[in-house]
Parts: C-alpha cells; structure tokens; sequence
C-alpha cells in the first residue's frame, strides 16, 4: 500500500505526492502547514493537531488553513490500494 498526499489551493489541485508510509505522508502535510505559515513542522503539529479553529486544523487525515492573505489550502490522504487489477483511493 502506499498513501497519497492531494494538495489543494484556492481550488487549484496540485499533482499528488506518493508516500510508502503514512507518517512520511502525515510529516509532509504538516511540514507544509508549517511553510505557509513560516514556523516550524513541530510548532504546526503543537498549534494545529486536532486544535481546529476559523484558520487552521490537523487531522491525522487532512489539514486546512487560510493563510495571512486569506488564501485557502487544504490537504488530504487517501491510502491508495493495487489489488493486481484496479486501484482505489480510501480516506485515510
């Protein structure tokens, strides 16, 4: 299995980034949580982990923030299942 980070701007889909593990998937998301908001990935997870207020939130599954411009982003990850002949996207 793998999981797949879909990211979201201002609804402007950017391509989707593939991970072997969730945690390098969760990781990610945070790191780029982090980055709109110019603190570190540890400060975001501390702020924002399931503490979800008007701006911001972390979930184990998907993040969303608007950052100082008022622009909205929004992550989510989906395990992608290969079963030999389809795939599929669960909701992490």
């Amino acid at each position: 299995m793998k999981y797949m980070l879909v990211e979201c701007i201002e609804r402007d889909f950017n391509t989707p980034d593939f991970f072997e593990t969730y945690e390098e998937a969760f990781d990610t998301m945070c790191q780029r949580v982090a980055d709109v908001y110019h603190i570190t990935k540890e400060e975001a997870k501390k702020e924002y982990f399931e503490n979800c207020d008007d701006e911001a939130c972390i979930t184990e599954s998907s993040a969303w923030i608007t950052d100082y411009h008022h622009n909205n982003y929004d992550w989510v990850i989906y395990d992608v299942h290969f079963n030999g002949k389809e795939t599929t996207c669960v909701h992490h």
